[in-house]
């Protein structure tokens, strides 16, 4: 599916959610309402989770996933001021970055780093030690913890499984706003 207004998507069960500009998501032929203006959403250790403008976190309750108004409540153990969130492809670990640190949770939401950050923004891939790191128009690509190759001229991107790099470079970034794995293929978003 393709959605002009299109905010951010990620997979869930066996179905896309795909959040619009508007707080709306869209999951096959569902509109759904929010209690909260959420402007990211992400799926962690089979739960639903999005990031409201305000920079809160908050877990989607259950009791209303089959319903088209879905109640979201925060999380006590997430930082505020959330600027990124993403979740290892292994589904083991949530990473969550704020202007100053980011916090790598496990499963059972215990904080198992905390690193101040420069301004890089990471994008992580199968599991904690593969992942793309963002800055100044330049991602730097780490396998097994070790820096193997920077690209210059991109501003955000994915790593699936294989190591396989999907980005956007400063011209794609006039067209497309992020990138996505959707379905373990890249999902570009349109501006």
């Amino acid at each position: 599916m393709c959605y002009d207004d299109l905010q951010d998507v990620c997979d869930y069960s066996h179905h896309q959610l795909y959040l619009l500009t508007d707080g709306s998501i869209r999951c096959q032929d569902r509109v759904i309402r929010n209690n909260r203006q959420l402007i990211i959403i992400v799926v962690f250790n089979g739960h639903v989770y999005g990031v409201d403008k305000f920079g809160d976190l908050h877990q989607l309750n259950h009791h209303y996933e089959d319903s088209n108004h879905w109640i979201w409540k925060s999380v006590p153990w997430a930082p505020r001021h959330i600027r990124h969130v993403s979740i290892t492809l292994d589904n083991k670990h949530m990473w969550i970055e704020t202007n100053k640190h980011g916090y790598l949770f496990d499963p059972c939401y215990k904080q198992c780093c905390k690193i101040k950050h420069d301004g890089w923004r990471r994008v992580y891939g199968k599991n904690t030690t593969c992942y793309l790191a963002f800055k100044d128009q330049q991602c730097d690509i780490v396998i097994d913890n070790c820096q193997v190759k920077t690209i210059k001229h991109v501003v955000t991107g994915v790593m699936d499984y294989h190591h396989h790099i999907h980005v956007l470079n400063t011209n794609d970034y006039l067209i497309y706003k992020n990138v996505r794995l959707v379905n373990h293929k890249p999902y570009y978003i349109n501006r």
